[in-house]
This record gives C-alpha cells, structure tokens and sequence, in this order.
C-alpha cells in the first residue's frame, strides 16, 4: 500500500499486530479510569496510571535489549503491550 518491501514490510506487520492487539488493554483501562473519573473519584485512575508508567519505564528496556532474566525481544512492541496488561491487572 504505501510501499513497503521485503523485511521492512514484515517487521512492520510484525509490530503493527502487536502493538494494536494491545490496543484493546489500553482501551480497557481509559475506559474504566473514565467511569471512575464520572463516578467522582480521580484519584484511583491517577494512581493506576501512575503504576503503570513506572512499570513501563524499566520493563520496556528491559524487555527489548534482554536485561537479566527477560528475553531480548528487539523493538517489537511486546513490552508495551505487557505494560497495558499490567495497568488493566491493577486497575480491576
């Protein structure tokens, strides 16, 4: 479609398919972190979102370059999607 080849075009599909399929986490925790907001309290979203970036902030190194006991998983987008399933684990 807009001109990808070869390897580019499959690492592309590769981290396209999942980066989106996380997508339905991160929805999940908007969604209920906005109910929570409607419902009057602010401060569990926050703090669940919060949670969530400060696990992400060393997951996702460690995760792409192999750090200690996680697999090298390159730049596919697997640790951004673990970050969404951990910030819906903690939000629920």
């Amino acid at each position: 479609m807009l001109g990808g080849q070869a390897g580019a075009l499959g690492a592309a599909l590769e981290y396209g398919h999942v980066i989106f399929s996380g997508a339905v986490f991160v929805w999940i925790v908007s969604l209920l972190a906005a109910a929570l907001r409607g419902a009057g309290n602010t401060m569990a979203p926050a703090a669940v979102i919060l949670m969530g970036v400060f696990v992400l902030l060393p997951l996702s190194p460690a995760l792409i370059f192999g750090w200690g006991l996680f697999p090298g998983l390159a730049w596919r987008g697997r640790e951004s999607l673990s970050s969404s399933i951990i910030s819906l684990a903690r939000s629920c």
